[in-house]
Parts: C-alpha cells; structure tokens; sequence
C-alpha cells in the first residue's frame, strides 16, 4: 500500500471522525461494563436501567469482549467517549491492514487495491461502525483467524 492510500485514508478518517456522541442505542452499558472491568466490580451489576417497554434496546449484560477492549481506554482517559472511538477507528485500520497482508498474494494488485478502497472507504461499512461498536475489534480478530490454523493443516476450501 502506498503513501497516497494511506494519507487519502487517514483524511478521509478524520474528516468523518466526530466529537461526542448521538446518544441513541445503548453504549452506555459498554463502558458501564468496562468500569466493572477495571474496577473488579461484578460484571452485571451496572447502573444501567433497563427500560421495561422496550426490552429489545438491551440485554441485562454484554458478553465481555467489547467492554475489555475499551478497559485500557477507560484506565489511561477516563469516560472519554472520544477516546473510546479513537480505540475503535484504530482497530479498524489495524483490520485493514490484516486485510491487506491477507490477500496480497491471492489478488491481482488492481483486485486486491479495489477490496482495499471498498473496505476502507465504504460509507455503510464506515457509517455501521461507528460511535462504538464491537466490529471493528471482532474484525481484527476475524482477519486473524486463517493465520492461526496448525502448520501442515489444509485451509478450507
């Protein structure tokens, strides 16, 4: 990948990358989960207040994966919501850049350059992604996951 992709990226990054939050869904409860985290609180027991009209917004608790990887976030910032998409958009690029290494050798340089630009600049994967979201984080994980087979194993077909 060369310096103009990175640059047109990173741009393209912070122009769509906004301060605070929309207030709707419930990422409350994600960084409620993160301070129990930290703290060595018991998961479930946050202040978050279930609303009992729209039991669909939320569970009683999140499984643990997204709240642990905002612990760091919360540990160094506080509840510093900007910080915590900060967290996000650097797990995307990292999920990119997985991406990258990935299919470099399988695409032709215009199809695997083509994925990039479509992955990368993509409004609904980028729009999807945002303020706080697990996928990012469950992508870089999700990229990882043909690297880890044994040595020796066949990789599905």
């Amino acid at each position: 990948m060369g310096p103009s992709y990175h640059c047109s990226r990173r741009t393209f990054f912070s122009l769509t990358f906004r301060q605070g939050h929309n207030w709707g869904g419930d990422f409350s409860l994600y960084v409620m989960h993160a301070i129990n985290l930290h703290d060595g609180l018991p998961y479930v027991e946050t202040p978050y207040i279930l609303n009992p009209r729209e039991p669909l917004l939320s569970p009683v608790a999140y499984p643990p994966g997204f709240p642990a990887f905002l612990v760091p976030v919360y540990h160094s910032f506080g509840v510093d919501l900007t910080a915590m998409k900060g967290m996000v958009v650097v797990s995307f690029v990292l999920a990119l850049a997985i991406l990258a290494v990935a299919w470099r050798q399988k695409l032709s340089f215009k199809s695997w350059l083509a994925l990039l630009i479509i992955m990368g600049f993509n409004y609904q994967y980028w729009h999807a992604n945002r303020p706080y979201s697990f996928r990012p984080p469950f992508h870089v994980i999700y990229f990882c996951l043909p690297y880890s087979q044994p040595m020796g194993y066949p990789p599905p077909r």
